[in-house]
This record gives C-alpha cells, sequence and structure tokens, in this order.
C-alpha cells in the first residue's frame, strides 16, 4: 500500500469531511497536552492538530496488507512518531477495536503500554474499514534482539527482562471493564468454540473438548496480556521498551501469558537456562508440563 493512499484515507475518515463514519474516538490527548508539550497555545487546539494532520506525516510504511488484514505505519508530527493499525476483515476488526479498549484503560497507569491517540470505524468504497493511531515505541522485537546477541549473557539478560516485565504486569491491578461477567478460562473456551466454528483455526474439535473436560484448577486471577509473546515486547539498549498488541489483555489466568512466553522457538526456550533466566525475572510458582500443555492447547484457537 503506498504512502499516498494510506494518507488519503486517514484523511477520508478522521479529517473534517469523514462525514460516513461509524464511530469516532478521535482523542488526541497527546497534542493539547501541557505535560507534554508546553503550552496548549503553542500547538492550537485538538481541532485544529486532529488525525488528519497526521495524515500529512506518514514517512514509513511496514507492510501492505492493509486491504486484506491490517497495515502498521510510522506517522511524524511535533517530535512524536506513530503508529497506525488498519482492519477490514474479521476476526481482525474486533481485535483491533479490542485493543483501543485495553489501550485505554492501560496506558495511563502502565508506562509500557503504547497511548492512543485516534481511532475509528468507518463506511469506505472498499467496505467497513477500523483504524487506531497509537504511540510509537522504539526498539526491535525481542526476537530480534535475542537473535543478534552475541553472547550467553546478554541472551540471559535479555530473557531476565522478559519475565521481569511480565511480573509486573501481573502486579498492575486490572481495571473492571477488563473483566468478563463469567470467569475468564469459560469465557476463552466459548470464543473459541466460536472461531472454530467461522474461522481457520489451528485447533480441532477434539482438541477443544479435551480443554473442556479438563480444566485445571482455578488460580487467582490477574492483569494478563494474553498474548505475551517474544514478538510482542520491544527491547531498545537491553531494556524492554514496550510491550504491543494488546488486544487480549483482560483479567485472566495468569498461566496462559506464562505458557505463550516461554514456548519453545528457534531463538529461545530451547534449553533449561532459558527458563532459568526468564524465571529469575518473573518470579512465582512456574508452570507445571501440563499446565503449559494445557494452555498452548487453548492457544490453537486465538
Amino acid at each position: 500500500m503506498r504512502v499516498p493512499i494510506i494518507r488519503s484515507r486517514l484523511r477520508a475518515v478522521f479529517g473534517p469531511g469523514g462525514r460516513r463514519r461509524i464511530r469516532r474516538f478521535d482523542s488526541i490527548r497527546r497534542f493539547d497536552s501541557v505535560r507534554r508539550f508546553g503550552s496548549a497555545r503553542r500547538f492550537g487546539s485538538v481541532r485544529r492538530f486532529g488525525s488528519a494532520r497526521l495524515a500529512d506525516r506518514i514517512v514509513f510504511v511496514e507492510n501492505s496488507g492493509i486491504a486484506e488484514v491490517g497495515s502498521h505505519a510510522q506517522l511524524m508530527d511535533l517530535g512524536g512518531r506513530f503508529v497506525v493499525k488498519c482492519a477490514t476483515k474479521p476476526p481482525f476488526t474486533e481485535w483491533l477495536r479490542r485493543e483501543h479498549a485495553v489501550l485505554q484503560r492501560l496506558s495511563l497507569h502502565l508506562p509500557l503500554v503504547p497511548e492512543p491517540s485516534g481511532y475509528a470505524e468507518a463506511e469506505e468504497e472498499v467496505g467497513r474499514s477500523y483504524w487506531l493511531i497509537m504511540e510509537y515505541r522504539p526498539g526491535q522485537p525481542l526476537t530480534e534482539a535475542l537473535a543478534e546477541a552475541g553472547d550467553e549473557v546478554r541472551r540471559r539478560s535479555l530473557l531476565f527482562e522478559f519475565g521481569r516485565t511480565l511480573a509486573e504486569i501481573h502486579r498492575r491491578t486490572a481495571p473492571p471493564e477488563l473483566a468478563h461477567p463469567e470467569p475468564w478460562l469459560e469465557h476463552m473456551l466459548r470464543l473459541a468454540e466460536q472461531y472454530l466454528r467461522g474461522f481457520d483455526v489451528d485447533g480441532d474439535a477434539a482438541l477443544l473438548q479435551r480443554l473442556w473436560d479438563e480444566r485445571p484448577e482455578p488460580v487467582p486471577p490477574c492483569l494478563i496480556h494474553g498474548d505475551y509473546t517474544l514478538d510482542n515486547v520491544l527491547v531498545h539498549d537491553g531494556r524492554v521498551s514496550g510491550v504491543i498488541d494488546w488486544c487480549w489483555g483482560a483479567l485472566g489466568d495468569p498461566r496462559y501469558d506464562l505458557a505463550l512466553a516461554t514456548r519453545r522457538k528457534p531463538v529461545a526456550f530451547g534449553h533449561a537456562a532459558d527458563l532459568e533466566a526468564f524465571y529469575e525475572g518473573c518470579g512465582g510458582r512456574r508452570l507445571s508440563r501440563g499446565e503449559k500443555a494445557y494452555f498452548l492447547g487453548l492457544y490453537e484457537f486465538l
């Protein structure tokens, strides 16, 4: 997707001419914030520095999947960089809406969470589109940082940080809006049933039935990320600089985060030393093999 096309679509959705938008959450808190930018008069009103103004400053596009799934772009304005995400097909559309809601509730209280700057759902010629503009966080995915680590000392330090950051998330109080009316695991199993019927997932009916039959004993719920993987943690200068992709953030089972975090990957968790480094940072009780297998089974549907 060429930059001018994304720019024109952003202007159509967020700008004054975007009359056909269905829903608009254009909360440009960053542009009139005295705390961040000094005098609000210097930068004008929220109306003047709305998201359409950002559309003129798209400087880099990471992928071109905007027509099929979504797109990420870096934006530049007032000395800040931003990320744009767009989704046009389910379940990605619902995920983007949910991510915006989670970011709104967590970004002011959890420093590693990107702050949302604008959100809209709009009717365009290509169909309904969902847009999210958020703060850009510097760094590279932990997957890349581990692949480039030159020695075991650096690898161990990165995995320690990975675990420490998850412990910090789990210690935070989950906003009441992120709690489900029913227990989190039951909610996720019902969602897995929906996804099995409606989308192409890795799990099957037999696995889902086993997950229903073999539910583990509950543990106290806490704030979870819900997709805490090496790709969703950014590192800069050896420290975690951001945690992204929060659409599954919830008051949920911390074992789910632990299972996803410690999945065996080409760059990590192929041997015991990696787990030791992670749990040194994370602390707490370690997953049993059965618990890890159970929650990775649930992940096959999501």
